[in-house]
């Protein structure tokens, strides 16, 4: 039994984290327990029924309540106290791989290491844990287990009715500021001027195609967004629900994704199999030709893998 020890992130990080080990755990049928996505699981009906199409994945360990709080609380000290008793590592073992994030390196769960471990009770801890193979193998379930709950789902189809009323094409726009001042020396940090500008050269590449192509840009942010940048340049442009889950999925539901690097933009793209691009540098010159959708985390459909580079 694998368990999952150790939160990575928000949503997208904790979903493609996840998304990793289920796909490994279907390949080479061995038994998952993550109790870490306890904040997210309402938003999702097979993962809020501990239902894994089957397979033995679960969130939680008991149906009873009670229960089930009681394993999650004493967790972390059954994890400490029960290698003093099997101190030859027979049948539990903790797997920590800070190592490895701290030097963004990935470690395989295709190993032999690793599969091995998975005859005990393991408990693992990190972020750079992959499987890119057996991800893209079972992408269609990975969809099907993290589909939202419908109550979201009407929501994204009333707004994606809504946005695409008079247009040709929708493109979602994931701006990111905030936290991204100081993310990786704020490469990532672009003004509001500046994304307006992209846009600008989106519309123009579109009407290069057809001169008569409507184009409209959903922006989803997680900071207020400042429209003045955009109206000066005459952008059509409209706002999802405002709601972190819908706003990545009614991302996914665009024809194309245009966003800084981020697990949120990747997994929309992931999900709905829409065309990413990554606003990576400042002044960038953007073709819709660059657009491809995501295989697995950094990794695109055209063979391009995304990778932090600091100038």
């Amino acid at each position: 039994m694998v368990i999952i020890d150790s939160k990575s992130g928000q949503l997208a990080n904790r979903i493609f984290s996840f998304a990793f080990f289920i796909a490994n755990a279907i390949e080479h049928n061995h038994t998952l327990y993550n109790p870490t996505f306890d904040e997210y699981e309402k938003y999702f009906p097979r993962v809020l029924e501990n239902r894994f199409l089957n397979y033995s994945i679960k969130t939680r360990l008991s149906e009873n309540e009670m229960i089930d709080k009681f394993l999650k609380q004493n967790l972390e000290r059954l994890r400490y106290r029960l290698p003093k008793i099997d101190k030859k590592k027979r049948w539990i073992e903790t797997l920590n791989i800070s190592d490895c994030d701290k030097n963004e390196k990935k470690y395989d769960l295709n190993s032999q290491e690793f599969l091995e471990k998975t005859n005990k009770i393991l408990f693992v801890q990190g972020w750079n844990f992959r499987d890119y193979e057996n991800f893209d193998k079972h992408a269609d379930k990975l969809r099907t287990i993290f589909k939202p709950k419908q109550e979201h789902l009407d929501n994204i189809a009333e707004l994606m009715q809504k946005n695409r009323q008079d247009v040709d094409t929708l493109i979602g726009v994931h701006i990111r500021r905030g936290d991204y001042k100081d993310f990786f020396g704020g490469k990532y940090f672009f003004e509001w001027t500046e994304y307006a500008d992209f846009l600008v050269q989106i519309v123009e590449e579109v009407k290069k195609e057809n001169p008569n192509q409507k184009v409209r840009f959903m922006l989803c942010s997680n900071d207020k967004i400042q429209t003045t940048s955009f109206e000066e340049r005459n952008l059509d442009i409209c706002f999802s629900t405002n709601h972190f889950l819908e706003d990545m999925y009614a991302l996914a539901a665009c024809d194309y994704i245009l966003g800084v690097p981020s697990s949120y933009s990747m997994w929309a793209s992931f999900y709905g199999k829409t065309p990413l691009r990554i606003l990576d540098k400042k002044g960038i010159q953007i073709s819709l030709q660059e657009f491809s959708p995501i295989k697995t985390i950094d990794h695109f459909e055209n063979g391009k893998v995304f990778k932090h580079e600091l100038e």
